[in-house]
């Protein structure tokens, strides 16, 4: 049930939004803003004993499959649907979907919970990725655009990392 809804309010969002004429300051704008809500929404659903998860065989071809349909049908569909809708379908979450339905039965709710709610430091450092792509490859070209893009991915997630031990190695006391 929450898949479903999750997925509903995602097209209905994603294409409501489709009709903005967006501009990097409009997109910068909006992700700030989106994460300033979210991430404080979800600080509540962090911080779960996570249970010990046994893989199953098809666990990476489940998720290759779903990626892959993906793929098949933004592919597809792409020349009959138009670049707007080939475009929303391109930035479908399909690996957040995926670990839901994987996770989910075997580990149960409060843990994916937390599993998907420990997503959103993630999801913010690649949005900060993707600005540094955009505002690079307009000023110096495709190839330090790409180096500049994953060194901020490396430093986001090190900075995130590093916060995160620092936090989990104080004393509770000290919290």
């Amino acid at each position: 049930m929450s898949l479903a809804a999750a997925l509903a309010v995602w097209f209905a969002l994603a294409f409501a939004l489709a009709a903005v004429d967006w501009n990097i300051v409009t997109v910068v704008a909006f992700n700030v803003a989106v994460f300033a809500v979210c991430i404080p929404l979800v600080v509540q659903y962090c911080h779960v004993a996570m249970p010990r998860v046994m893989r199953r065989w098809y666990d990476m071809l489940l998720r290759a499959a779903m990626v892959a349909f993906l793929v098949a049908i933004v592919v597809g569909t792409s020349t009959k649907v138009g670049p707007s809708v080939t475009g929303l379908l391109a930035v479908f979450p399909i690996v957040l979907t995926s670990l839901m339905l994987i996770f989910q039965p075997r580990i149960g709710g409060p843990a994916t919970a937390a599993l998907l709610a420990n997503t959103m430091w993630g999801l913010a450092g690649f949005s900060t990725a993707l600005v540094v792509l955009h505002l690079a490859a307009l000023a110096f070209g495709t190839w330090i655009a790409y180096a500049l893009s994953l060194a901020t991915s490396i430093v986001w997630n090190f900075v995130v990392w590093s916060v995160r031990r620092r936090f989990a190695l104080k004393p509770a006391a000290t919290r």
